[in-house]
């Protein structure tokens, strides 16, 4: 039951996003961008433990000098929302992510995970 209430969640975020993506909906069209929207909340929620150089993790979003790592990120950004969906991540800290950072997040995955 917990995980049917979570992916309802996060398809309604999704949702959402996507309508205010597309031009819809009250957050005046503006799409997730990588750098702007993106980054910021995986900084704030997964740098400190998904950067190279931590052999304890299972993939890096950032690079040792910092940098975002895009292609990762990309390549994993549908794990990622559903272990943040799910409260598995961040790891000790679960349900710590705010539902417009997941929103984001969610939003930007199912638009096709774009760079900008």
């Amino acid at each position: 039951m917990k995980t049917i209430v979570a992916l309802g969640l996060a398809l309604a975020l999704t949702g959402c996003w996507q309508m205010q993506a597309q031009g819809g909906g009250g957050g005046g069209g503006k799409a997730v961008a990588f750098q702007a929207d993106v980054v910021p909340v995986l900084k704030a929620h997964c740098a400190a433990c998904h950067t190279e150089g931590n052999p304890t993790v299972p993939f890096f979003m950032f690079n040792a000098d910092g940098s975002a790592n895009y292609a990762n990120v990309q390549e994993h950004g549908t794990q990622m929302v559903d272990a943040v969906t799910a409260g598995r991540m961040p790891k000790g800290q679960p349900g710590s992510v705010a539902k417009a950072d997941l929103a984001k997040l969610s939003g930007w995955v199912a638009a096709g995970s774009k760079d900008d």
